[in-house]
């Protein structure tokens, strides 16, 4: 199952709830481990009369094991504290759906109990069609709220909400957002704000925060990656995920995407599972390699890729290709990215 999260990353930035969006919640229902979550968890499990084990230490009931607990009578053994706790480990745990799983979900599993397929596949179609609307509803409240951020200046002017993709709602930034409230025209400058302005007197400081900036810039990179990844990356179950970057010598695009590469793998540096490979498609000169890492400070390893490039059928420099190691199933990436937009695509195929 491809996962439907692409705003996680937008609730850090602005806490926007998403489930004020849709009406039943979905979000809980594709992260890292899903079935987790979209299957109720049962708080008791009903309980034979007697357990049917070969252990004799196991023959106990459980309804007595937990009156003599109310009595503030200690449990015999571990196990009879456990067997109290949680029942019959011989019964049948019941298989339901969350309170607030969608409908179609919940109707689809209670189809399968039933023993109708044709009605469970029914529903389940219902559901895909749910997800799909999902999507788009989402897609939209990524736009909209990236317009709205840039037209409250919250986000710089060539920010990821400028993006092509976006286009559609560049009218909305003629849309007044806020009011000026008739009277409300004073205030009290903050002692945050009184430092800054004697700085920038003092020093002709611009009132810039650097760090701040790189957080909030960070934010909208891996909010954009959720934006674009999502439903396009390859799930990897196992983790294990090749990063193949193609790449020209002495082209300034591919030394600018080198850096950010090469920060993503100082990140997983000690993550086995992640494997990062550069493919030089001009030539691998051994010499203008070592140029082109010293250039770039990159430590990952770099080669040839000619013939691996044409067999992929790549057009272009810089580009980046995920691939499941698994399945062998992969996604294209044919712009330059920063280093947490690859993180967060690793993140999505990670399903975390």
């Amino acid at each position: 199952m491809k996962v439907f999260s692409q705003l996680i990353a937008l609730i850090f930035i602005f806490s926007f709830n998403v489930r004020s969006v849709v009406a039943e919640g979905t979000y809980e229902m594709f992260g890292y481990q899903s079935t987790h979550n979209i299957f109720a968890q049962e708080d008791k499990i009903p309980v034979l009369a007697k357990f049917k084990s070969e252990d004799k230490t196991a023959t106990k009931k459980p309804e007595a094991i937990k009156a003599n607990i109310k009595n503030n009578q200690k449990p015999k053994s571990p196990r009879d504290a456990i067997l109290a706790e949680f029942g019959d480990p011989f019964s049948e745990h019941p298989v339901k759906a969350v309170k607030d799983a969608p409908k179609p979900f919940a109707a689809m599993i209670e189809s399968i109990k039933a023993g109708d397929r044709e009605l469970a596949f029914q529903y389940a179609g219902q559901y895909v069609r749910y997800i799909e609307n999902l999507e788009k509803v989402n897609t939209q409240v990524v736009a909209i709220q990236g317009k709205a951020m840039q037209k409250h200046g919250v986000l710089p002017k060539n920010s990821w909400a400028t993006a092509s993709q976006f286009d559609e709602y560049n009218d909305l930034m003629n849309v007044e957002i806020s009011k000026n409230i008739e009277g409300d025209t004073q205030g009290h400058i903050t002692s945050e704000a009184k430092s800054l302005i004697q700085q920038a007197k003092s020093k002709n400081d611009l009132l810039y925060d650097d760090i701040k900036e790189k957080e909030l810039n960070e934010k909208a990179s891996r909010a954009l990656a959720r934006a674009e990844m999502t439903g396009k990356l390859p799930v990897s179950v196992s983790g294990k995920i090749d990063l193949f970057f193609f790449l020209k010598l002495g082209d300034q695009q591919s030394i600018e995407q080198a850096k950010a590469v090469e920060g993503l793998r100082a990140k997983y540096e000690n993550d086995s599972k992640i494997t990062i490979v550069g493919y030089v498609v001009n030539g691998a000169d051994t010499e203008n390699i070592k140029i082109f890492k010293s250039t770039t400070s990159a430590k990952f390893n770099i080669v040839g890729g000619v013939r691996l490039a044409e067999s992929m059928n790549i057009k272009s420099t810089p580009q980046i290709l995920l691939i499941d190691s698994d399945t062998n199933e992969f996604s294209l990436i044919s712009k330059n990215v920063t280093s947490s937009y690859l993180d967060e695509s690793l993140k999505i195929m990670r399903r975390q």
